[in-house]
Formats: structure tokens, C-alpha cells, sequence
């Protein structure tokens, strides 16, 4: 059985250079295999996420904190979706491409 997971990115200033524009950043993801097109119900049991947007494979979310703690869109899409989700701020993903490129950056 294949391997399933998610990614979940947020704070991305797409077209914003030198950010990716939303196009780029999309074909990155097909090239590699990702799908699109799962459903995601609107809310968390709990209410504490909320799904705004969740199209092409990108999830637009807004957190609440309704108690001790904020909700977490990543506990959601893991537990709905039963795959292993990451959420991550663009300067993490920048970082982390650059540490890991197989050319240094110009």
C-alpha cells in the first residue's frame, strides 16, 4: 500500500518574490506526485479550526482559541484525512530547501 501524506503550508507571500508564485509552487508538488481533491468537513468537532478555503492542495485555515489552547489545523487534517501532516511558515520551507538543495543557491 502507498504511502499517504499531506502538506500543509500557511504564511507563503506567494508572488512575492522571492517567494514562488502560487503556480510554481503547485507544480512543484504535482511533479512529485501530490494529488488534489479531498474534502475536508468546515470545522474541527471541537471548533477551534476552521476551514476557509481547501482546494488544488492548499488548506486556508483560521485558529481559534476556545479554552487552554489554540486549535491546530495540522492535529485536524491528520485526523480527518488518517496521513501525516506537517504545517510549516514560508522562511521554515525556504530554509529547509536550501539546507537540503543539491546546488548551493547562486
Amino acid at each position: 500500500m502507498p504511502t499517504k501524506f499531506v502538506a500543509f503550508f500557511r504564511n507563503l507571500n506567494l508572488g512575492h518574490p522571492p517567494a514562488p508564485t502560487r503556480a510554481a509552487f503547485e507544480a512543484a508538488f504535482a511533479d512529485a506526485g501530490a494529488v488534489a481533491g479531498v474534502a475536508l468537513p468546515s470545522t474541527n468537532p471541537r471548533g477551534d479550526v476552521r476551514v476557509v478555503s481547501w482546494h488544488d492542495g492548499m488548506l486556508l485555515s483560521l485558529t481559534y482559541k476556545l479554552g487552554t489552547s489554540a486549535g491546530s489545523p495540522n492535529a485536524f487534517v491528520e485526523r480527518t484525512l488518517d496521513v501525516p501532516a506537517t504545517t510549516r511558515v514560508w522562511n521554515t520551507v525556504v530554509r529547509l530547501v536550501r539546507k537540503h538543495a543539491a546546488t548551493p543557491d547562486p
